[in-house]
């Protein structure tokens, strides 16, 4: 938390609410929507590089603003890869794809009371890209991944005119 965007986050913390999500060995990775009023938690096994992570269970967890509790929502809202991101109207998640550092994934539904459906590759983008995160507007997609030739990981970024279309070639950022 922090009192204003100028100052720095304090030390993190997850909600106790939701500490035990995740069974013991897993990595939780949780993604809350912009308005702060829902967390997507997916739980992942830990695995070498290049094997399947498998599909995660989905949780859910809402409070009616910002100073209540997160509740965790009796059913899963689905099975998806690992780092989901929500759209801002919570019918898309982008994850990462089956296995690390490949290309991402995205899940749909028609309402927020219904489970994700199938995996689907994101439009416009066939390389690594890793804990997408979708705009509010949903005309840019944030991630992370190690171009060719870096020594490192890097931020990226990928953009589209129109919700609708597919993404253009990510960007460094």
């Amino acid at each position: 938390k922090r009192a204003s965007k100028a100052e720095p986050f304090s030390i993190p913390e997850y909600p106790q609410e939701i500490a035990e999500v995740c069974q013991p060995g897993q990595r939780i990775n949780p993604d809350v929507t912009d308005d702060g009023l829902a967390l997507y938690v997916t739980c992942t096994q830990n695995v070498e590089i290049g094997m399947s992570e498998g599909v995660s269970t989905l949780r859910v967890a809402r409070r009616p603003d910002r100073n209540s509790a997160f509740v965790l929502e009796p059913e899963p809202g689905g099975g998806v890869f690992a780092s989901a991101g929500s759209s801002a109207d919570e019918l898309s998640a982008y994850t990462d794809g089956e296995s690390f550092d490949t290309a991402p994934t995205l899940f749909k539904r028609a309402s927020k009371t219904e489970s994700f459906g199938e995996a689907q590759p994101v439009p416009g983008i066939t390389e690594p890209f890793n804990s997408p995160d979708i705009s509010d507007d949903g005309l840019a997609l944030f991630g992370s991944a190690t171009p060719p030739g870096a020594s490192g990981p890097a931020i990226l970024r990928a953009l589209r005119d129109d919700p609708n279309d597919p993404f253009g070639a990510p960007e460094q950022l």
